[in-house]
């Protein structure tokens, strides 16, 4: 019996004290939204599929397509477009629709939903004019899944070719009709709902290329590790430097709204434009970004951080390969981070960056380095930091489990 009361004491002191226990977990409140897709990169998965089974992306396998620059489905699931380009009226140049599809966002466990936001690129003439929003609640004793509608598409929706020479990039963001704490949640478009494309016989259907699970106006409870300190919902704000805010259609106004990507305004250099003076080339023929060339991020308040991913933006098959993470304690003088640990992500677009664990406010994005193409630039940066005790506290926690664990004798 003794054994047992003992046994009971440990777990009662473990759960008492989050670091003997496990992870540690805060209640942050939510100024605005704070998107699901923020998590770790592991944290979040996605698929596709369709009513024939056909999935994929227009350019191959569908990634990962929390931040964008995905195109979802392929033209195989949609239908070939009718006439080719330039043939016929617009009417005649869009195809039919071919077959339901749909695309999914799981999170690591179910977290509270109120806001769904969905990005479409629609172009050369396809269309979507209505999508439903369904959640996974359960299922079947066969052991299949269970989809429940818990929201639809805006009234009298359609996005048709749009703008920005014959592309249209955008968003909305639907309130759920039954929020709830969902793990999965699935974007789902019906036959006769949308219209192919007609580039050339090479256009397809619709795309989404981003989908955002948030919890909006609330206070929600994370694990530490999990929080973006870097969310605007936090109180978190991004700064480009002179030079950088001097360029033409270049911005980090949305680098931290922490819903939809943003691969129309990212924070980037770029030689496509001739602003080659920005452009810094190594002895190694490694481009970076110039030393006049930064993003500043002022979390709000002091924050541990010992990890920064940044989401590279791949708008025509560009996108960066590293970075270096400054900080300052003044807002003034700025450190490099040490032993830092560069991470690619195959699928998504982004480099994680870890090093030894630094709290402070006032941090810095510099020498982006270009990977491939002739842009480098970021569409969201997220910061993480999972502070460890120092040994002092961790001995005084443990002897308050063993003082415990003495009274129960």
């Amino acid at each position: 019996m003794r054994q047992f009361l003992l046994c009971s004491a440990v777990v009662v002191a473990m759960a008492a004290c989050p670091v003997l226990a496990g992870a540690e977990v805060v209640s942050v409140a939510v100024t605005g939204y704070y998107s699901w897709s923020q998590l770790p990169m592991s944290d979040v998965t996605s698929s596709v599929g369709s009513a024939t089974d056909i999935v994929g992306s227009r350019a191959g396998s569908p990634g990962d397509i929390r931040f964008g620059a995905q195109w979802i489905p392929n033209r195989a699931m949609t239908g070939n477009p009718v006439g080719g380009a330039g043939s016929g009226t617009n009417a005649e140049q869009m195809g039919g629709s071919g077959t339901d599809f749909w695309a999914i966002i799981e999170l690591d466990q179910a977290r509270w939903v109120d806001v769904v936001g969905v990005q479409w690129n629609t172009g050369n003439m396809s269309s979507i004019s209505k999508y439903s929003i369904q959640a996974l609640t359960g299922y079947t004793d066969e052991g299949e899944e269970i989809w429940t509608l818990v929201g639809e598409s805006p009234e009298g929706m359609f996005y048709l070719n749009g703008q920005r020479a014959g592309w249209y990039r955008g968003g909305n963001a639907v309130t759920l009709d039954k929020p709830g704490e969902y793990q999965a949640i699935r974007i789902y478009v019906e036959e006769g709902d949308y219209t192919c494309g007609r580039a050339g016989g090479e256009q397809g259907g619709p795309g989404i290329i981003a989908i955002d699970l948030m919890a909006a106006n609330r206070t929600i409870e994370i694990e530490v590790s999990q929080v973006n300190w870097a969310s605007k919902a936090f109180g978190a704000a991004a700064t480009a430097s002179p030079t950088l805010a001097t360029l033409g259609r270049k911005g980090v106004g949305n680098l931290n709204t922490g819903y939809f990507h943003d691969d129309e305004n990212p924070a980037w250099v770029t030689g496509v434009y001739g602003e080659t003076s920005y452009i810094t080339t190594d002895d190694d023929n490694v481009r970076k970004w110039h030393k006049d060339i930064w993003i500043d991020f002022n979390l709000g308040e002091t924050r541990y951080i010992d990890e920064v991913v940044g989401i590279w933006c791949t708008y025509n098959a560009s996108g960066g390969a590293g970075f270096l993470v400054q900080y300052s304690l003044d807002n003034a003088t700025w450190l490099d981070v040490t032993d830092g640990e560069v991470t690619q992500y195959a699928g998504n677009g982004a480099t994680s960056v870890t090093f030894d664990g630094v709290e402070a406010q006032y941090w810095r994005i510099s020498e982006a380095v270009f990977v491939s193409g002739d842009n480098c630039g970021f569409t969201q940066i997220l910061m993480y930091g999972n502070p460890i005790p120092e040994p002092a506290t961790m001995s005084l926690l443990a002897l308050g489990g063993l003082a415990l664990l003495r009274r129960r004798k």
